[in-house]
């Protein structure tokens, strides 16, 4: 996550070089990560036009319920009694799962391993440090988990996905806190894997300062610095299992040269209709899957350049309304990367996420993402490739996450150029 620069303020702070004991930090706490399940829930066509008890002229008929809805029947919410309200799902809402249980969660597990291990350089982890340019890119942990859990937990009847799917409101919901410290200790995590896993060290990252009000309502400002060690905090994380460091997305048994497959005419339909990224025309609408031919700067590393050198996926000049709820995926080498119900964990090589911010200067946002990919192609079999197959693949428009009147025809553009680097 890129780390913020401080706002300028015009009052008196409180310097503080380290956090003294307070009555708030007695001693060691621990925090445990507890797994919410998702309830699995099949098409089905909800009818609500014969709800009895809604009341003509009630002034919060049709409103969003206060507790969830009962899919199984149409009834009233939780409310007072008196009140009468309709908790259906909408007419036009349709919620599709197309996976087991069990592939879910491998998939989740594989996902959360190619976003937290594979990425071990802390620019592709935590993203660029403010101030390099303006918007300098979210690294892969703020983009998955971090993204998409404040989307999946923000009310979709609601327009701008409040509480938790939007920035200015997602501090209203108590599970904002839960899962910020969740993303914390997956830093943690991260770091004690070792390598090049380790914080910014440039003082301006680790001098860069929050205002806060302590617990004496006194306005203080604490310096990154004060915040990289949970030991000097005085807090740890119980130790449980992590199953995701463990779940290395494994290639396909039968795995084909999927890259020259698509590149030359074997009675292949479509493989000419793959360009090359250099002849790809920018600004490119990204509504619609985009797949390109990438070249590669070096092919055939040796274990000492990929120890020393990460090679690097980017997607520069991402550009995007900042008030919106977008998303795409990457997969590397693969044709089945549209179809539904494929097996793409291992050809899967990153997200990216935006998570909408209603209250902003309504500019529209211009990032960069950047994806680890070393790894990714020892796992392909494609270190001696001369170039890739990319594919980006748009979820902006899809059902699952946005209310219908949310979305926009075009979510997004990529207005620079899809590369390969060596950093």
């Amino acid at each position: 996550m890129a780390s913020l620069s401080p706002h300028a303020a015009d009052t008196t702070t409180t310097g503080i070089s380290s956090l003294q004991p307070s009555p708030f930090f007695r001693k060691a706490s621990h925090v445990s990560l507890f797994r919410k399940r998702n309830p699995r829930v099949s098409r089905r066509a909800v009818s609500c036009n014969d709800v009895s008890g809604l009341a003509a002229g009630d002034p919060i008929a049709l409103a969003a319920p206060i507790s969830p809805p009962d899919f199984t029947e149409c009834g009233p919410a939780d409310l007072p009694a008196g009140v009468a309200t309709n908790c259906c799902l909408p007419v036009t809402r349709e919620i599709v799962d197309n996976d087991t249980n069990e592939q879910q969660i491998s998939s989740n597990l594989s996902i959360m391993y190619r976003q937290i291990v594979t990425n071990g350089k802390p620019v592709l982890f935590m993203g660029n440090r403010a101030g390099y340019e303006p918007e300098p890119g979210q690294g892969s942990l703020e983009n998955i988990p971090h993204g998409l859990v404040h989307v999946w937990c923000g009310d979709r009847t609601q327009l701008n996905i409040e509480d938790m799917g939007n920035f200015y409101s997602a501090g209203r919901d108590p599970i904002f806190y839960s899962h910020h410290a969740n993303v914390d200790r997956m830093w943690n995590i991260w770091k004690s894997l070792g390598g090049k896993r380790k914080d910014f060290t440039d003082p301006d990252s680790l001098n860069a300062g929050f205002l806060f009000y302590d617990e004496n309502a006194q306005l203080v400002r604490v310096k990154v610095r004060d915040c990289l060690d949970s030991d000097k905090m005085r807090f740890g994380y119980q130790q449980v299992d992590i199953p995701w460091l463990k779940s290395r997305p494994k290639p396909r048994k039968i795995l084909k040269k999927i890259a020259d497959k698509l590149k030359h005419k074997h009675g292949i339909a479509n493989a000419a209709e793959i360009p090359s990224a250099s002849s790809v025309v920018f600004p490119r609408k990204l509504d619609s899957t985009l797949r390109v031919d990438v070249p590669r700067p070096k092919k055939s590393r040796s274990k000492k350049d990929k120890e020393g050198e990460e090679e690097i996926l980017v997607v520069k000049g991402i550009e995007l309304d900042r008030n919106k709820f977008v998303k795409f995926d990457v997969f590397v080498n693969d044709e089945d990367a549209t179809l539904p119900g494929a097996d793409l964990t291992t050809q899967f090589a990153g997200s990216f996420v935006n998570v909408p911010q209603k209250h902003s200067d309504g500019k529209k946002k211009i990032t960069i993402l950047r994806i680890a990919i070393n790894e990714l192609l020892e796992e392909l079999d494609a270190e001696d490739d001369d170039s890739l197959i990319v594919t980006l693949v748009p979820s902006c428009r899809g059902r699952r996450y946005h209310h219908r009147r949310n979305r926009d025809p075009v979510c997004l553009l990529i207005n620079r150029f899809i590369r390969i680097m060596v950093a």
